[in-house]
Parts: structure tokens; C-alpha cells; sequence
């Protein structure tokens, strides 16, 4: 089983949650957005225009979200250098917007990987 973090919650890190969702070899461990709280990210979730209504059980919790029966923890740091990834082997950064050594301080942790996505997966580091 991997364990993924995702950083950003837009249309990218929708995508890549809720197709974990449905994965026997992924589940999500953390999601960091910016300015977001489970419960506006709950409502996000649930209501969908181009997925439709999310079918599966989804609470929220203070600094964590349900998906199923996956509890994810959650966080709106702006740097995602300051998220805690330690439970994630890979981070999927839907933003962009970060530097080198942001990734490089995120990798001295357990996690494995960094995947940053803007049109297309690639591998950082």
C-alpha cells in the first residue's frame, strides 16, 4: 500500500484524491490547501459539477477528513515545506509553487518521492 500526501485540493488534486478513493494500492494520508478547512473541503468534495455528488461516505473533523473508510489529516499550511509528510511515501504537488529546497527538507522526512503535477506527472526529485 502507498501512501500518498496531496498538496493543493483544485481540480488536479480532486482528481488524484478521489481516484485513490476507488485504488486498493493508494490511500491518502494527507492533503494540505491553502486557506481551505475540512469543512469547506467536505462540501468540495461532496458537490461536484463535472464528477457529480461524491456517493461514499465523507465527514469532516477538526484537521481531518473522512473518505470512505480512510481518515485523511489535513492542513492549510502556505509553504508546503511546513506540512507534516511523515506518514506519506509519496507527495503529489498539484501547486507548483514551490523551490528545491522546500522538496529537498520534505524528502529528509520518510517521504520517498515528489510528484509535481501541471499538465503532466514529473517526478522532482
Amino acid at each position: 500500500m502507498v501512501k500518498i500526501g496531496i498538496n493543493g485540493l483544485g481540480v488536479l488534486g480532486k482528481t488524484v484524491l478521489k481516484m485513490s478513493v476507488s485504488s486498493e494500492h493508494i490511500t491518502v494520508s494527507a492533503i494540505n490547501q491553502p486557506g481551505a478547512d475540512t469543512k469547506y473541503m467536505e462540501n468540495y468534495l461532496r458537490y461536484d459539477s463535472f464528477y457529480g455528488r461524491f456517493s461514499g461516505r465523507i465527514e469532516e473533523k477538526e484537521e481531518v477528513l473522512i473518505l470512505g473508510n480512510n481518515e485523511i489529516c489535513v492542513s492549510d499550511k502556505e509553504k508546503i515545506s511546513d506540512v507534516n509528510w511523515e506518514n506519506c511515501d509519496v507527495v503529489i504537488d498539484t501547486m507548483c509553487s514551490s523551490t528545491s529546497d522546500e522538496y529537498n527538507d520534505i524528502l529528509k522526512n520518510k517521504t520517498k518521492k515528489i510528484i509535481t503535477v501541471n499538465g503532466g506527472f514529473e517526478p522532482v526529485l
